[in-house]
């Protein structure tokens, strides 16, 4: 692996995590409509460092994982049942994604 593949790899597991790097993340970050917190809740899922977080506010995991070292799976019928959440501000949203 190359050390920009390395330096990638660190960002995001910090990022999915809720750390922060030096540098921070520039325009590859998280943005400012809803918080990881937030998102973490809505979906269940265990972006790695998440199960005491959901075991604390009495969420199960609704994409099981084989072990803390892989990515979650897939549970079509859970993401279908998904409720849309409101953004922060749709006005900047709209524009942050018509300036990329």
């Amino acid at each position: 692996m190359s050390a920009e593949q390395e330096a990638s790899e660190v960002r995001i597991k910090a990022l999915l995590a809720g750390k922060q790097v030096d540098g921070g993340f520039g325009r590859f970050g998280l943005g400012n409509q809803r918080t990881l917190e937030e998102y973490v809740a809505w979906s269940h899922t265990n972006l790695g460092e998440w199960g005491d977080y959901l075991r604390l506010h009495k969420l199960s995991p609704a994409i099981t994982q084989a072990s803390s070292d892989d990515f979650p799976g897939s549970n079509v019928e859970f993401c279908r049942s998904l409720q849309r959440r409101p953004v922060r501000d749709v006005n900047a949203l709209l524009k942050s994604a018509t300036t990329m």
